[in-house]
């Protein structure tokens, strides 16, 4: 046996209400019994989308002649999915002409950099044909009835005007007449902060320009050029010369003028007495010297002549003195016979007198001293050998010990061998009158201490033990 199938009833639209149903801005579709909702009953929140479509827009609406949209015709529809005549009165209305828009065209003002400026002027004749959104013309009607001023963005300044990006021009469309409102002088770079170019940099002067109508740090590539270094100066004064270190220094612009002296030079140096210029070792001042140095610092060859050597015009040495290979004279010319024999000569280390701590080397006869006389602050170490120390002497046999100052003791000469007991040494203490042997112990009277004094400690050196009658002698 076969059951019969049970379908669900679904209502159709056209069971409601279309205002109901479909809202203020649909409308039922044109065949709703063709079309079923989702449900056994309609519901306008979730079956609008099936069963209703929306009415046309005003602004779809083409109105009749001398008629326009109403301004809030984006907000106003139509009775049916297209607008038609029918729906007229509801989007469009008579427009009245421009001629009565009542406002000033050029009081429709907005600030503009801290001014108030006009946005709009009256397009002129043209406002006969013209219309505003209405019936009566407002404030709004502005974009009917007047022309908005052009962009200054759409004019070319020169190269020495920068465009002034917010500006107007007078009317809709910018022409030569417009520069001055829109063009700007650019400033110059002589406005620039000046420490904007740094320590090593100034301002040109050539009548450059900043890149807008002021100058700021961004600027100081275009505008700033190095100073000149002093080393391109010459010295306005006759009396002065660049200083030595001129290639560290600048001049206050980028070429170098008069002025610049007091940065640039100082005054040109004299010889004077030659000191700091003449090496006294092998230079001496000039007879004559020049009066000014051509710089600053004075040069040897300016101030200074060199001293001769002593093998072209030797002085005679004295006795015992040869002359010294290399040696200078005391001038540029030896002709001082007594300062020439001074630095020219050399003495043999044989007039060399040896201090009481030291004895001539051995090879005296054939060593020269460093001048001309031999002193023992400079010749010393070349003529003479230090003594050698008792320090290290040891004394002969055992009735003899260092002296208490045998470590300032010099022996004859520098050779240890010289050493010797007489130098040295001196003779220890002995037993003799010893009074420190125990009761039992006889002193030794031929015996030796052991240092210079007898002490207790000598008892091993001084002492023996006492003999008993059998051992000293036979009494029976």
């Amino acid at each position: 046996m076969r059951w019969p199938v049970l379908l669900a009833w679904r209502w159709s639209p056209s069971a409601i209400a279309q205002a109901e149903y479909c809202g203020q801005h649909y409308l039922l579709k044109s065949t709703p019994e063709d079309t079923l909702c989702l449900g056994q009953e309609c519901d306008a929140g979730q079956d609008q989308g099936a069963c209703c479509e929306m009415r046309a827009v005003c602004s779809t609406m083409s109105c009749p002649d001398g008629e326009g949209l109403k301004r809030n015709h984006d907000e106003l529809f139509c009775n049916s999915t297209v607008c038609t005549s029918q729906d007229a009165p509801v989007c469009c209305n008579w427009q009245n002409q421009c001629v009565n828009f009542d406002y000033n065209c050029s009081l429709l003002t907005a600030s503009y950099e801290g001014e108030i400026v006009s946005l709009y002027l009256s397009p002129g004749g043209s406002l006969d044909a013209a219309k505003c959104d209405g019936p009566t013309c407002d404030v709004y009607d502005k974009a009917n009835c007047c022309l908005m001023r052009a962009s200054c963005r759409t004019i070319t300044c020169d190269n020495t005007h920068v465009r002034n990006t917010f500006g107007l021009c007078a009317s809709s469309e910018c022409g030569e007449e417009d520069k001055d409102m829109c063009c700007t002088e650019k400033a110059a770079c002589t406005t620039l902060d000046a420490a904007s170019c740094g320590d090593t940099s100034v301002l040109k002067q050539g009548g450059e320009l900043c890149a807008g109508s002021t100058c700021d740090a961004d600027d100081s590539g275009s505008c700033c050029e190095p100073k000149a270094l002093c080393s391109t100066h010459t010295c306005d004064d006759a009396n002065k010369a660049l200083f030595v270190h001129a290639s560290d220094l600048y001049c206050a612009g980028a070429t170098c003028v008069a002025a610049d002296d007091a940065e640039c030079c100082g005054t040109k140096g004299e010889c004077g007495d030659g000191s700091g210029v003449c090496d006294p070792t092998t230079h001496v001042l000039k007879s004559a010297p020049a009066a000014q140095c051509d710089q600053i610092e004075c040069t040897v060859d300016e101030c200074c002549d060199p001293r001769q050597a002593c093998a072209a015009s030797p002085p005679t040495c004295p006795v015992a003195q040869l002359l010294e290979d290399g040696a200078l004279c005391a001038g540029a010319a030896c002709e001082d016979e007594s300062a020439d024999q001074a630095l020219c000569c050399r003495a043999l280390c044989t007039t060399m007198t040896c201090p009481a701590s030291h004895v001539q080397i051995e090879c005296h006869a054939n060593v020269w001293c460093d001048k001309a006389v031999c002193s023992e602050d400079d010749d010393l170490d070349m003529c003479c050998d230090e003594k050698a120390l008792c320090l290290n002497y040891d004394c002969q046999g055992n009735s003899m010990v260092l002296q208490s100052d045998f470590a300032q003791l010099r022996c004859a000469d520098a050779n240890p061998a010289s050493c010797d007991d007489a130098t040295c040494c001196q003779p220890v203490g002995t037993c003799a009158g010893f009074q420190h042997c125990a009761s039992e112990e006889v002193v030794m009277d031929a015996a030796n201490c052991a240092g210079l004094d007898c002490t207790p400690e000598d008892a091993a050196h001084c002492c023996e033990p006492k003999g008993d009658c059998i051992t000293r002698g036979n009494f029976f």
